[in-house]
């Protein structure tokens, strides 16, 4: 989060490094953290990108993440030999930010359909449906999501082992919240899908899954 690539990048990658050369920022905080970031090694002639990463366990183990990238061209142009290492799907999104800015806007879309998925499961479950029936029929219909379907055993067999733990998500979607009202938009639906995390995370699911918003959608405190 914010304050962890604050005292990294400020206490100590900021203080080690020469001028000339390029820090890199895989981490997914906020543009304005990015863009002090941009600023602070600019004092020391150190160019600086935010390339938040997107693909997950997956794409980190098969090297073809997908990289969004923010700050001067030149300097991504010069770094791209070192993504192309890590990603597949490389885009130079901007100026400083941008790429933190498109981060964001992914974590915002994916992750409240996430919330959404599961308090769906929810309702089956409630319902007396098979979860292999609803399985089935949400993988045809325009609910499909390719991304969710890879949790489908996890979900079978109530593995609660985190590929991204909620605690993680609920720092994304408040930061892409924070985001929103700080440009005049409407932040309803982030909201709610907060309100679902902070239950989960109340009643002691932090570290876990997704997969704990089956169980915690049927509490309430």
């Amino acid at each position: 989060g914010p304050k962890e690539v604050k005292d990294v990048m400020e206490g100590q990658v900021f203080p080690t490094m020469e001028a000339g050369k390029i820090a890199i920022d895989l981490s997914t905080v906020g543009p304005s953290t990015s863009l002090k970031h941009y600023e602070l090694f600019a004092q020391k002639k150190i160019s600086y990108l935010d390339a938040p990463i997107s693909g997950g366990v997956e794409g980190a183990e098969r090297a073809n993440l997908a990289i969004m990238v923010g700050g001067d061209r030149q300097t991504f142009e010069e770094a791209g030999s070192i993504f192309k290492n890590i990603g597949k799907d490389i885009l130079y999104l901007g100026p400083s930010g941008s790429g933190n800015g498109m981060k964001l806007i992914i974590q915002l879309n994916y992750m409240c359909q996430l919330v959404a998925f599961f308090e769906g499961i929810a309702l089956g479950d409630e319902l007396g449906l098979k979860l292999d029936d609803v399985f089935e029929i949400l993988s045809g219909s325009s609910a499909r999501h390719p991304t969710i379907e890879k949790r489908y055993e996890k979900i079978r067999a109530n593995d609660m082992e985190p590929r991204f733990e909620l605690r993680q998500i609920y720092k994304d979607l408040a930061l892409a919240r924070d985001l929103g009202k700080e440009h005049n938009l409407s932040v309803a639906v982030i909201e709610g899908t907060i309100k679902s995390l902070s239950r989960a995370i109340n009643l002691g699911f932090g570290e876990k899954d997704a997969v704990a918003l089956r169980t915690t959608n049927k509490n309430t405190i």
